[in-house]
C-alpha cells in the first residue's frame, strides 16, 4: 500500500501474495494442502474484487473501507505464510516426529475459519457496493431489482 492514500489498485499486491501462498501450500505436504483450497478462495475473491473495483469509482469513505479489509487479508496471508514456514521442518526427517507432535489440527480450523470469515468480508463488501451504491436501481424496488 502506498502512503498517497489506497486504490484499488493496491490489492494487486495481496492478490499476488495470495497467489504465492497459495502456491506454498499446494506444494506443502498434505496435511496442509487442506488450506490451499480456501486460500485460492480468498485469491479469487481478491482478484474479482480488483478488476470491479478498478472499473467502479469508489468514494474516499469506501476506498478506506475497501483498505481495511485488503489489510486484513493483508494480514491473514503473512499469518498463513509463517504458519507454513513454522511447521516447513516436517519435511526433513530429523525434525519430522516432534514437528507432528507439535502439529495442531486447532491451528489449521483456525486459520481456515479466518480465511473464510476473510471471503465472506470481502463478497460481502463488492456486493454491496456494486449492487447497492453504484447500480442504485436494485434498490428501486423495480421488480428485476427485487430478484436479485
Amino acid at each position: 500500500m502506498t502512503s498517497f492514500g489506497f486504490s484499488p489498485s493496491d490489492i494487486g499486491n495481496v492478490v499476488a501474495l495470495a497467489w504465492s501462498v497459495y502456491n506454498a501450500y499446494t506444494r506443502s505436504l498434505g496435511d496442509f494442502g487442506v488450506l490451499s483450497g480456501e486460500v485460492l478462495s480468498l485469491h479469487a475473491i481478491l482478484l474479482q474484487a480488483e478488476e470491479a473495483f478498478r472499473k467502479i469509482p469508489l468514494s474516499a469513505q469506501e476506498n478506506e473501507r475497501l483498505k481495511v479489509l485488503t489489510d486484513g487479508s493483508d494480514a491473514l496471508l503473512k499469518k498463513l505464510n509463517a504458519f507454513l514456514k513454522e511447521y516447513e521442518s516436517l519435511a526433513t526427517s530429523s525434525r519430522r516426529t516432534w514437528d507432528r507432535l507439535r502439529w495442531r489440527s486447532a491451528d489449521v480450523d483456525e486459520l481456515r475459519t479466518r480465511i473464510t470469515v476473510q471471503v465472506t468480508y470481502l463478497n460481502t463488501f463488492h456486493t454491496l457496493v456494486v449492487r447497492y451504491v453504484h447500480f442504485p436501481f436494485f434498490r428501486s424496488g423495480n421488480q428485476w431489482g427485487a430478484l436479485m
